[in-house]
């Protein structure tokens, strides 16, 4: 049997491609984040169209992580009493965290009730595609001078671009091992990792590296040193393309030497990786204060003084949130992470390619902050809604399978009984 199992669906309705189109946009438009009034037009068509879809089916879906993130919005409301800073703590939780909570909500109904897997990966992938062509377009005369995203009238955040970026790469990447339109996706994967080298986030590169990784190996168990080989080559080649070639080394090449210099002596010079290292450990050192409950939400700023957070979602949520935020937060990470990967074993391929995604998104978390980055939120929520989904769907066809020999031996044995009777 082809581990590499698709759904195959009829023609879509007029509605079924406005819903699509409406997510497509809100994953546009959170890329963009300068198009807010376009975002909030795409989210409230797509909010109303799922809900008359939950209103015809007369049925929502509810998850995990969706559960474990109200319980943790609950226990920052209850813990913004003690905050050095109530009225921030409040107004994040209002204003931040209930609103992502409202948003994963529709999305992941959205995909549920849509039950077509790989179509939501392709819709989400081509809008992706499409944003990075806007921002390559609007940064075109500054390509080789500044990173791509600060120079462009959307002012968006390299690493969140390479991350958005290195998440399309790994879709792409799996329909060509799939074999899911191989040349449009061989195109979309040269493009995006173009794309994330001219970001120069060391974050997009982690990505890939560990997500091609571990995807790989996933699919792949049996081969496992073949895999390794291949990978290796892989990572040199990469590596000599950042370093040896002038435009994405001035960009990209000379922070990933940074980076590994960082990791194998003492310090290096540059701003960035320091600054970060500096904003980790004055959390630490505060964390040590008051680890269980930690001072609030919107505290590390308050009490730093400069950085809005600490450039890291482990540090940050024990600071604001303490063991028990920390604890709650990542127990909803952790068990989207394992339904991924045991999706992948049990019933469909494609589990390892959301395990990869998870796995990785959970790893990184520690350089990067989630729980309150809306496009941090909308992988995993999707992630989480496809794992569900391909379970459901294995659930019902095994039940359907069972149900099926079943009633074959109930009508063999009252054959039987009939010819002898």
């Amino acid at each position: 049997m082809n581990i590499y199992q698709t759904e195959q669906k009829g023609k879509r309705s007029f509605l079924e491609a406005i819903t699509d189109f409406s997510f497509f946009m809100l994953v546009i438009t959170t890329i963009l984040s300068v198009w807010e009034t376009l975002r909030l037009i795409s989210s409230a068509l797509l909010f109303g169209l799922v809900l008359l879809k939950i209103m015809k089916n007369r049925k929502i879906y509810f998850d995990q992580f969706l559960g474990f993130y109200y319980l943790f919005i609950v226990y920052n409301l209850l813990n913004s009493v003690q905050s050095v800073n109530q009225s921030v703590s409040i107004n994040i939780i209002y204003s931040n965290l209930l609103l992502n909570f409202i948003s994963m909500v529709f999305v992941y109904n959205y995909i549920l009730h849509k039950n077509d897997n790989i179509q939501v990966l392709k819709i989400f992938a081509m809008a992706v595609v499409f944003s990075s062509i806007i921002i390559f377009v609007s940064s075109f005369g500054n390509i080789s001078e500044m990173r791509l995203g600060t120079a462009t009238l959307f002012d968006r955040d390299p690493n969140i671009l390479s991350k958005m970026f290195a998440f399309a790469f790994l879709i792409y990447f799996y329909f060509i091992l799939a074999k899911i339109e191989r040349k449009r996706a061989m195109l979309a994967v040269i493009w995006l990792f173009s794309l994330i080298t001219l970001t120069g986030s060391r974050q997009g590169i982690l990505y890939i590296a560990l997500g091609v990784t571990i995807l790989v190996q996933t699919l792949y168990a049996k081969k496992f040193l073949r895999n390794m080989i291949l990978i290796s080559l892989i990572m040199i080649a990469g590596y000599l393309i950042l370093t040896q070639i002038t435009v994405f080394y001035d960009i990209a090449g000379y922070r990933v030497e940074n980076l590994l210099n960082f990791m194998s002596t003492d310090g290096v010079s540059e701003a960035s990786i320091n600054t970060r290292n500096r904003y980790m450990n004055f959390g630490w050192s505060y964390i040590k204060e008051k680890p269980i409950l930690g001072y609030g939400l919107g505290s590390f700023h308050y009490i730093q003084g400069s950085a809005v957070h600490a450039h890291s979602n482990v540090v940050d949520i024990l600071f604001c949130c303490g063991i028990v935020g920390f604890l709650i937060f990542y127990t909803g990470m952790v068990i989207t992470t394992v339904r991924a990967f045991r999706s992948g074993v049990k019933y469909n391929s494609l589990g390892f390619l959301l395990f990869s995604l998870t796995f990785v998104n959970l790893l990184l978390s520690y350089v990067g902050i989630v729980y309150f980055s809306f496009t941090a939120l909308l992988i995993i929520i999707i992630m989480a809604a496809l794992s569900k989904n391909i379970i459901k769907t294995g659930n019902e066809r095994c039940a359907y399978e069972k149900n099926k020999k079943h009633n074959s031996a109930y009508l063999f044995y009252s054959v039987q009984d009939y010819i002898q009777n």
